[in-house]
């Protein structure tokens, strides 16, 4: 199993999209930030969510503190791939490596004018249900009060980031049983299983 993630950066109504360059696969379309996992020091497999913010320190350069709304799984045979969705409090200018030639802040519904990465495209088809667990959280459950499922992360990887307990564990049990029930729908001619969380979804507890 080919494992990735990325992150889709929102701020306001717009998010943030990468013009992919001509030295990486899919050029010319415009994407997030993100890579194949990957491994620490001791060559054990990164947290999904600490790879990806390794990628963004790499394409970036630097971005904002930020809050963790949800995330998008979705895959094909022999591959699984994780966008965290994010909210920043205001639009920041990134100082791009060679992976990409530009960016843009644009709303995910003026994106006609992109030829956008077909895994974006994907994630921006379900980011208004995202979004609208944001906005359905009682006003009485603070972000502070869900360490689990709205994270609030300051920028690059320090010591909080480490010490926080591994993400998604409420989800392992779960994401287990989807790629056995995936396998089986394969089997029988089916599309592989997607899943999309919101903020309230990722705090459920694991199954069994």
């Amino acid at each position: 199993m080919v494992e990735g993630s990325g992150v889709l950066f929102v701020a306001g109504e717009s998010v943030l999209l990468l013009r992919r360059s001509e030295k990486v696969t899919e050029p010319g379309t415009w994407g997030v930030p993100g890579g194949t996992r990957k491994s620490d020091k001791a060559g054990a497999p990164m947290d999904l969510l600490e790879s990806a913010l390794e990628e963004c320190k790499e394409e970036l350069g630097t971005f904002p503190d930020f809050t963790l709304l949800g995330r998008s799984l979705s895959g094909e045979e022999g591959t699984e791939y994780t966008t965290f969705i994010v909210r920043v409090e205001k639009e920041f200018e990134p100082v791009l490596n060679w992976e990409h030639t530009e960016f843009a802040w644009s709303a995910p519904n003026s994106t006609s004018d992109f030829e956008l990465h077909f895994g974006v495209r994907e994630v921006l088809s379900e980011l208004e249900s995202i979004l609208k667990g944001e906005q359905d959280m009682p006003a009485t459950e603070s972000q502070s009060d869900k360490p689990l499922a709205v994270r609030k992360l300051v920028s690059g990887i320090d010591k909080s980031l480490k010490s926080r307990p591994e993400y998604p564990n409420p989800r392992d049990a779960r994401r287990l049983t989807d790629r056995r029930r995936d396998q089986a729908r394969r089997e029988l001619g089916g599309k592989p299983h997607r899943e999309v969380e919101s903020a309230r979804t990722l705090s459920v507890s694991p199954l069994g």
